[in-house]
């Protein structure tokens, strides 16, 4: 539904929540729920797209996280169908800026009419938000 945020307000939101806990004595975790791509009862009922899954997690993994902020700078039918759920996948990713995800698994879950992710980061957000990506430890 419009208007619905850019992959970069996402992405800035994430960075502003990892700021926001940064000086938190607690541990917190960050969630982030929503299938990737997927058209549950579009036009492309039915269809996955496990190129850009694939694409997605591997950003993750790589610690790319910025990359996703051009995702929806463009218009089609593939991300104005129920693919704009990486959007929660981006804020996330933006609060573990810098840091690469552990991809669990993925799967082209055609049952269920979507491609399922699982992964998690672990890192301290202090550095996150402190610390210029090139800077991260490995």
């Amino acid at each position: 539904f419009a208007p619905m945020p850019s992959a970069r307000q996402c992405y800035e939101l994430g960075r502003a929540i990892a700021s926001a806990l940064k000086d938190r004595p607690e541990r917190v975790a960050i969630l982030a729920s929503g299938g990737l791509s997927h058209d549950p009862r579009g036009p492309r009922a039915g269809w996955i797209d496990t190129a850009l899954d694939r694409w997605v997690l591997e950003q993750l993994r790589s610690g790319n996280a910025e990359a996703l902020c051009h995702l929806f700078e463009f218009d089609s039918d593939t991300l104005r169908s129920g693919t704009g759920e990486i959007r929660s996948w981006i804020v996330v990713a933006g609060a573990c800026s810098g840091a690469r995800a552990t991809v669990v698994d993925y799967i082209p879950a055609h049952h269920a009419v979507t491609g399922l992710g699982f992964a998690h980061f672990n890192f301290d957000v202090e550095e996150s938000v402190a610390w210029p990506k090139e800077n991260h430890r490995e």
